[in-house]
């Protein structure tokens, strides 16, 4: 009996710990996103393409494993800072298509084009049923565009899918 208890909490243990391979990610509740962003907006997705050489370099040692996206957003409101242009660009990452899942990797965002499609010129079918609105937490690049505020590793704590109450 005694033998099955400390196989039992060898298991357990075993089990407790491998958390502990996880590497550190910080936290970003709102509050901390909204304060070190140079902007807060609502905005829709107009456009997505992949970033062109040299237009959005990966974290070190993910190259291989990671390639550039530039997503245009049509702004609808500003919540923080001032941004005159009715859109923006903001500079994030995917998986490569070759790439490997990565343990403990990057946590991405990504986004979809709202398409609706007409027929007879007055029917209309989407695959979604609203265009998702998202709030962005961004911070300016020297060329004008943006990068999430949580930095391009850990991007998903900068965005955030805003929905319609039901």
């Amino acid at each position: 009996m005694s033998a099955w208890i400390l196989a039992l909490s060898v298991t357990c243990l075993s089990f407790a710990s491998s958390g502990n391979l996880s590497r550190p990610k910080e936290v970003w509740p709102i509050s901390k996103a909204f304060s070190k962003a140079d902007i807060v907006m609502i905005a829709k997705v107009a456009a997505i393409r992949d970033a062109k050489e040299g237009e959005a370099i990966p974290p070190q040692g993910e190259e291989r494993y990671l390639s550039g996206v530039v997503t245009s957003f049509k702004v609808e409101q500003m919540i923080k800072g001032e941004e005159k242009r009715k859109s923006i660009e903001l500079i994030h990452f995917k998986n490569t298509p070759e790439g490997i899942r990565i343990i403990n990797g990057p946590c991405l965002v990504s986004f979809k084009v709202f398409k609706p499609q007409v027929i007879n010129e007055t029917i209309i079918i989407t695959s979604e049923k609203e265009e998702p609105v998202y709030m962005l937490f961004l911070t300016k690049r020297s060329d004008g565009r943006y990068e999430p505020v949580s930095g391009q590793y850990d991007a998903d704590d900068s965005v955030k899918l805003v929905q319609r109450y039901r």
